[in-house]
Parts: structure tokens; C-alpha cells; sequence
């Protein structure tokens, strides 16, 4: 999808993320199927919420950190909640949704960076 709102979900083949750093060093990840950023609506500190795309705004709930977990993978850390971007659920299906949640250390919560 291409409009403001829409869920983030894992997907396999699917177009990728781009990274760009902020001014103050935190990262921007955009879609480059709709150039709309990842985003955590209205700023919210809830655990389980669905991240979604939008429109970039420069504020901290469409900016995140990058941990490396030591093995070659990444946690998101939204900059607005703290929270972490997390695969539902553990889901290995498409279509899961991708949620902001407590750093527990799972894998469904560590991310690999591609050139």
C-alpha cells in the first residue's frame, strides 16, 4: 500500500526499507514501494501497537535507534517509546504483523541489514 496508515507487515520478496541517519543521529527507515516512513502513530508508548507507514514528519516517533545484538543482526528502537520493533507473536508468516514491544531478546526482534 501507499497511503498513510497502512500496517506494517512482514513480508517475504517484498520491496525493501532504505535507511537515511536525522541530523541527530537517529535513522529514518523509509519503503520504497511508497516512500512513507515507518512510524509508531501518535507517539504511542502502548506494547502491542502495529507500526505503520506515513508520511515523514521529522518527529521522534518516525525516528529509531539501531542496537547490533552481536551476531550480526539489529534491534529498531523507536526513539519516541523506547519500544522495539518485534514480529508478532514470533510469526514466521506473511502478512504478520509488525508490533512495537518490550526488548525481550527474542529473535522475532532482531533484524538484518542488507546493502
Amino acid at each position: 500500500s501507499t497511503a498513510d496508515g497502512a500496517k506494517a507487515v512482514q513480508q517475504t520478496g517484498g520491496l525493501p526499507w532504505t535507511i537515511s541517519t536525522t541530523s541527530g543521529g537517529a535513522y529514518v527507515l523509509t519503503y520504497t514501494g511508497s516512500g512513507k516512513v515507518l512510524d509508531v502513530n501518535a507517539s504511542s508508548t502502548t506494547a502491542g501497537l502495529q507500526l505503520q507507514q506515513w508520511t515523514a514528519n521529522g518527529g521522534t516517533n518516525q525516528q529509531w535507534s539501531l542496537k547490533p545484538t552481536g551476531d550480526g543482526y539489529y534491534t529498531i528502537v523507536s526513539q519516541s517509546s523506547g519500544l522495539v520493533a518485534d514480529v508478532y507473536g514470533r510469526s514466521t508468516s506473511d502478512g504478520a504483523q509488525v508490533v512495537q514491544w518490550a526488548a525481550n531478546g527474542g529473535t522475532n526482534q532482531e533484524w538484518q541489514l542488507a546493502p
